[in-house]
């Protein structure tokens, strides 16, 4: 059974919020319990879900990260990067038509930043 945790990324802060707890209704932000996305505590906050999978150098993947991965398909780049998101009832990479099992399985994906980091090297 896949383990199933979260991290949550702070807007204001620009930074992952440490020791964070995210219960089914809301999330324990700074101590302050958080349960609608109209509270206006959690609008800066983004909570990233744990896709039970790791890149791989053994890196926990969650939802916005930012994969490199080689497609091996004819046709197709050889190597790309994409976003993992939430689709068709999997995790999967936004730009690929495979689930993200795929490419961790058979491809040997690696992660390169997330959504809330790129840029900052550019």
């Amino acid at each position: 059974m896949r383990e199933i945790k979260f991290r949550v990324y702070d807007d204001l802060s620009k930074k992952y919020i440490q020791d964070n707890k995210v219960y089914i209704l809301g999330a324990l932000v700074n101590g302050k319990l958080v349960f609608s996305s109209e509270n206006e505590l959690l609008k800066h906050h983004h909570i990233e879900q744990f896709t039970g999978l790791q890149d791989k150098n053994g890196k926990d993947i969650y939802e916005g990260d930012i994969l490199h991965y080689n497609t091996g398909f004819a046709g197709e780049p050889k190597s790309r990067d994409g976003v993992v998101v939430w689709k068709q009832g999997a995790f999967g990479v936004d730009n690929a038509s495979m689930q993200l099992t795929w490419y961790t399985d058979h491809y040997g994906c690696e992660i390169t930043c997330n959504i809330h980091e790129k840029g900052k090297e550019e």
